[in-house]
Order: C-alpha cells, then sequence, then structure tokens
C-alpha cells in the first residue's frame, strides 16, 4: 500500500454537466465520458444534501460517472445528484487500484458503517451483497407494498414494451450513427482484449460452421431443455372440472398450452383457487 500512502490527496469539487436532451445525445453522452484509456480513477462521493458517501472506482470520468452501487444510485434517485467529489488515486495498474480499494474500505468501514453507501467493500470484484450489514439494514426500510398487486409483473411487462415501442421514436435520434456509435464501441472492447478483427471472423465462421452441422441445432435445444427440466420445479396443476396434472417448467408448460400464466401462478402466490377454479400448487422445489 505504499503506493496509496504516498499518494497526495487533493480535494476536487464535482463538476456539474448537464445531459443533453434526446435518446442520441444521451447516448453519445455517456459514450464521451469516458476518460484517459486505461486509467482507473479510485474516488469518494459526498451527497451535499444528506452527508451520504460512498466509495468507489471507475475508468471514467469520475466528475461526471455517478456510480453504481444499489443503494448509492437509489439515493441519489430520491435526493438527486448534487455531490462533491474527492480522488483517492489514480493508476493504471488494477492491482494497486483493488488494493487501494480495500484500504479504503478497511479505513472508513465502508460496509458496517451506515452512514457509507457501500453494500461490499470496494475491490473492483463485485461480490455477494446479500449478507452484508448495509444490504440488511437498507431491505428492511424498502417498501415492498407493490407486491400486493396482483397485476404488477403484467403492468410491468407493458411499461417495458411500451418503452422499447417508442424509445427511438425521438426526433433527435441518428440510427445510423447509433450504429456506428455501437460497432466502435464493440471494437474497442475487443481490442482491449488483444483481439482482433481477424480474430473476431475467424471466431464467427468456426461458430457457423458448427451450428450448420446437420444435428448440432437439435442436439444443443434438446440438452438445454433436459438442463432446465432438470432444475425446474415441480408442480400440480387443478383444472376447473378437478383433474389433476403434474407439470414442470410450469412458464413453459402454460405457453405450449396456451393458458394463463399470471392467472395461475397468482393462486400460488395467493394460496387459493381462482374465480373460476384453477388451483396450483407446489410439490417440489
Amino acid at each position: 500500500m505504499s503506493a496509496v500512502a504516498d499518494t497526495t490527496l487533493t480535494y476536487l469539487p464535482a463538476k456539474r454537466k448537464t445531459t443533453p436532451s434526446g435518446v442520441f445525445s444521451y447516448f453519445m453522452y455517456k459514450y464521451t465520458t469516458r476518460s484517459i484509456k486505461g486509467m482507473f480513477y479510485l474516488y469518494v462521493k459526498t451527497h451535499k444534501k444528506t452527508g451520504l458517501k460512498y466509495l468507489g472506482q471507475t475508468s471514467r470520468d469520475p466528475y461526471v460517472y455517478k456510480g453504481s452501487g444499489l443503494r448509492w444510485t437509489n439515493h441519489i434517485k430520491k435526493h438527486g445528484y448534487d455531490v462533491d467529489t474527492l480522488i483517492l488515486l489514480e493508476t493504471t495498474d488494477k492491482v494497486a487500484l483493488s488494493e487501494a480499494g480495500l484500504y479504503y474500505s478497511n479505513l472508513y468501514n465502508v460496509v458496517n458503517d451506515y452512514n457509507w453507501a457501500n453494500i461490499v467493500a470496494e475491490s473492483g470484484t463485485g461480490g455477494d451483497t446479500s449478507k452484508s450489514p448495509n444490504f440488511i439494514e437498507s431491505m428492511k426500510h424498502r417498501d415492498f407494498s407493490y407486491r400486493q398487486d396482483l397485476k404488477y409483473k403484467e403492468k410491468v411487462s407493458i411499461a417495458v414494451k411500451k418503452y422499447w415501442n417508442t424509445r427511438f421514436e425521438d426526433p433527435s435520434f441518428n440510427k445510423e450513427e447509433y450504429k456506428k456509435m455501437c460497432s466502435e464501441r464493440s471494437k474497442s472492447m475487443w481490442e482491449s482484449r488483444g483481439i482482433t478483427d481477424e480474430d473476431r471472423i475467424l471466431r464467427s465462421k468456426r461458430q457457423t460452421e458448427y451450428l450448420n452441422t446437420p444435428g448440432v441445432k437439435e442436439s444443443l435445444s434438446q440438452k438445454a431443455k433436459a438442463a432446465w427440466l432438470k432444475k425446474s420445479k415441480t408442480y400440480e396443476v387443478t383444472f376447473p372440472n378437478g383433474h389433476t396434472e403434474v407439470v414442470k417448467s410450469f412458464r413453459g408448460w402454460c405457453k405450449d398450452n396456451n393458458y394463463p400464466y399470471y392467472k395461475l401462478y397468482n393462486t400460488i402466490r395467493n394460496n387459493k383457487p381462482s374465480k373460476d377454479g384453477w388451483q396450483v400448487r407446489i410439490i417440489e422445489d
């Protein structure tokens, strides 16, 4: 940790930038917030209104990048993005970045101190957050009343479809520029992994040849279905006429037989039959 200890820590106020309007402008804005290639930043963000802090790391412009922690992103959605940013380390060495992240996580006790939004130590590798004290504490204050709405999943599905259907209707959206931008980002990603265009073309050709081999697609499909059925729960479905049937992969069974999945699944959640007599229960997890 000598590299971190010798680093001069300078307080740098956050630069406020306004996100351009329009779908295309938004994607270009996100694309251009990339910082110097190969440079990584370890930072602390402090919310000016609430005082909540967040320790994070990024390869983007740390003053523009808002952070990605679950509790932190929910917090700025509620209270707005009004923060100060302190840069702890700038480096091209990911190992040094990870070591510094763990060092400051322990120094500030970011996981156990509820004044910090971090759910796990900032090591750059993610991890299981479900058992961390901050996650458990945050779940105590979360509002789960939406689960009482029996049509919640259907409403979400409708909202998502509506979003994707209207996403590209924005007058400022330029489809060709967007496709070009996506292509450039894809090439940049592969180049950073040391994979050339020739390598990608060769891989694609080999994969296409393999999939076009007679019987391969059918074999892969059967293996996938068998694996899915193996890990699926077992359900007992009672029809309105009293007939019962034991099924696996309940959603697939409903789709194949044109039965209303959400309607039948709600009989499991509510533990009672539907108004027209359907009843489903889990008999084996």
